[in-house]
């Protein structure tokens, strides 16, 4: 007897099994950009913003140039923290003019600090002393004393200084006769001055179980200090400090080797600094980003097609074909048509829609899938996040839309 046909049978039924169980890992990935909300919230009449470089961290300053390598104390001699506060600046500047939220932002003639030091004369009688029905004059002595004990703990240069600052007990490094002056020069409604700037690095390791072999970790982390001046009030706002660390990884034999599979101090710190800088500016404005999304690939005939279509960006189209077989015989096809269906109505802003494509993918086969299963709830727990700050937006974009 041949055994032909018993095999082409055994095949047949190994490959249907095959496809079956890995149908739902064939997917693929696509870039989109979405709008994200911003953490911090602006009142609502801020549409005209005023912003200055007054690092008063700008010269060498021996308090702040210690960093560790490998626990061994360093001393930076080549003053990285100002250049790495002009990348920051200037980074947070451009991507806050690339998202085209405020109506007008206007750029200060940048301080010079250099042969100038800062003279802290505050003190808590300072705000014990006040009157705190008085809210505004409240809120801006209370911030110049924090800016004060800022500045305690990470003091500016003072050697080869020239002149002195003197911290105003209610407006900090600015008067209030130059609010005024800086109101009158640019009808601006805010004004963000980025007061202090310095970095911190160490790079470290960890040995492995594995004698000799080590994880080498680098950090740097941005700290600057920005003071916020309501314009309109004359009032010194509130002050924010933004620390942002960001960390590199690598492996090596040998701890000799370990500076070679993380960036050189330099690369580091100055990434850090443009990353912070943009970083920044998302957090105070409604901004722009680009993520990943997953979406089901198919080898069915009338939908081998959409790969084609998704390529040149044409996803209505795709979608026409994946909404026709959202009742395909074929289950896995109707849950892959379903879910991607949910993809095509997030990029058109749809979340509620999207929300319910992809409940019914998953109900198709609820948890007999685990696969699918995973990927409908990773993809909800992404909606769910995104239906959030939808709210969140409708709130901060209304203000666009009243100018």
């Amino acid at each position: 007897m041949s055994r032909s046909p018993l095999i082409l049978m055994l095949s047949l039924f190994v490959t249907a099994l095959l496809e079956g169980c890995t149908t739902f890992y064939n997917v693929s990935l696509v870039k989109i950009e979405i709008i994200q909300p911003s953490e911090i919230i602006l009142p609502s009449e801020y549409r005209k913003l005023a912003v200055r470089y007054n690092n008063t961290n700008i010269a060498f300053n021996p308090e702040l140039i210690n960093y560790n390598v490998l626990g061994k104390a360093m001393s930076d001699t080549t003053n990285l923290d100002s250049v790495a506060s002009r990348i920051y600046y200037e980074y947070f500047l451009s991507e806050l003019s690339n998202q085209d939220f405020l109506d007008t932002i206007i750029e200060l003639r940048a301080a010079d600090y250099s042969a100038t030091s800062v003279k802290d004369t505050l003190s808590f009688s300072h705000v014990s002393e006040i009157d705190t029905s008085d809210y505004d004059s409240y809120v801006g002595i209370v911030n110049s004393y924090v800016l004060s004990q800022y500045f305690k703990m990470y003091p500016t240069a003072t050697k080869n200084k020239t002149s002195e600052k003197i911290l105003d007990t209610e407006f900090g490094l600015y008067t209030s006769d130059k609010l005024k002056e800086i109101a009158d020069l640019t009808g601006a409604d805010f004004f963000l001055s980025l007061d202090h700037f310095f970095t911190r690095n160490e790079i470290d390791t960890n040995e492995f179980f594995v004698e000799g072999y080590y994880k080498v970790t680098e950090l740097a982390e941005v700290n600057a200090l920005w003071s916020i001046y309501d314009l309109n009030k004359n009032l010194f706002h509130y002050q924010y400090l933004h620390k942002n660390p960001i960390t590199w990884e690598g492996e090596c034999i040998f701890l000799q080797n370990a500076l070679n599979v993380v960036p050189p101090r330099r690369d580091a710190v100055l990434n850090s600094a443009d990353i912070s800088g943009t970083e920044f500016a998302h957090m105070l404005i409604p901004h722009w980003m680009e993520v990943q999304r997953m979406y089901y690939k198919s080898g069915h005939v009338d939908l081998k097609q959409t790969n084609e279509l998704i390529k040149d960006g044409q996803w209505l189209e795709a979608a026409k074909h994946w909404k026709k077989n959202i009742s395909n015989p074929n289950k896995r096809i109707a849950a892959k048509c379903m879910f991607n269906m949910g993809l095509v109505c997030e990029m058109q802003n749809d979340i509620e829609a999207a929300i319910d494509w992809v409940v019914q993918s998953y109900h198709v086969f609820k948890e007999k899938d685990e696969m699918h299963a995973y990927n409908c709830k990773s993809y909800l727990n992404i909606l769910a996040a995104r239906k959030l700050d939808f709210k969140i937006l409708d709130k901060q974009m209304q203000l666009v839309e009243q100018q």
